[in-house]
């Protein structure tokens, strides 16, 4: 199964209708292919964030369908009142009708009145008026070695990239095209970047590998320290999936980055996961 291919399996995978076959095959692939399971991962929080959106109703007044008939035209009132019980039901259905197109347009009008100014996502307006925001979702990629990170299109959007954790905004990158931006270290030791929403919600976080190779083969304290050991000790870049100052312990034996290391996140047992030669993911 090539890559192309698997991608069309994607939503039946997803929601289970795939037949036994093909998900063997599928999850083979994901195996195989670290990239192309990054995608799937991505295609999956994408479907979640947005089936948290497809319940939530537009509100609309309740007197709306009162203001707008009071600006009827007078003769269509009289025309109306006099005409036949099939000309009757007509208009009524045409009132009806524009009801519920004065209802979408406000609604639409109302998305882009909350979602022109905040620049961190698109916007929606949800039960009770409440704005729900969709993020940008970073994709961390690798290719002949370099370590980038990629965004699909969100016209009006932006991301900002740290130099460490509560470090200093070092590029903001705009979002009405699909961006790639490179990631890069020049130092001797490991260190992250760190990605957030232009309002400052964190995203995620990737740590690339200094000039330097180090032997860090036990230790505590954060996700973030586990992420550097491993990258210190294989000279690979880690992609954090969690929170990065989460409690973390961990030892490091052998030469292979996913079954050399031994880690828990708050208690609970972590994974590392090859997704190319020279980029991982801990989760």
């Amino acid at each position: 199964m090539n890559a192309p291919k698997a991608r069309e399996y994607f939503s039946a995978y997803r929601d289970g209708s795939l037949d036994k076959g093909l998900k063997q095959a599928l999850e083979r692939k994901f195996q195989e292919d670290g990239l192309l399971r990054a995608e799937y991962q991505a295609f999956e929080r994408a479907l979640k964030e947005l089936e948290g959106l497809k319940n939530q109703p537009i509100e609309v007044p309740i007197d709306l369908h009162e203001r707008i008939s009071a600006r009827l035209d007078k003769h269509v009132y009289e025309t109306k009142r006099s005409a036949k019980p099939g000309l009757v039901a007509w208009w009524r259905q045409l009132a009806y009708g524009g009801v519920a197109v004065v209802a979408i347009v406000g609604a639409v009008f109302a998305v882009k009145a909350v979602s022109g100014g905040g620049g961190s996502g698109a916007s929606f307006l949800g039960n009770g008026g409440k704005v729900q925001r969709v993020r940008p979702n970073p994709v961390i990629v690798e290719s002949a070695g370099k370590i980038s990170v990629k965004f699909d299109a969100m016209p009006g959007s932006k991301v900002n990239l740290r130099d460490g954790m509560g470090g200093p905004i070092v590029e903001t990158l705009d979002l009405d095209t699909a961006v790639e931006f490179e990631l890069s270290n020049s130092s001797s030791n490991p260190s992250e970047t760190v990605i957030e929403a232009a309002d400052g919600t964190y995203l995620t976080t990737v740590v690339l590998p200094g000039s330097v190779k180090q032997d860090v083969p036990t230790g505590n304290g954060t996700v973030l320290d586990c992420a550097k050991a491993i990258s210190a000790q294989f000279g690979v870049a880690v992609h954090i999936e969690g929170k990065p100052g989460d409690p973390a312990d961990w030892s490091i034996s052998g030469t292979n980055p996913v079954t050399s290391v031994t880690a828990k996140f708050q208690d609970k047992n972590a994974s590392v996961v090859k997704l190319s030669d020279k980029l991982y993911r801990i989760r």
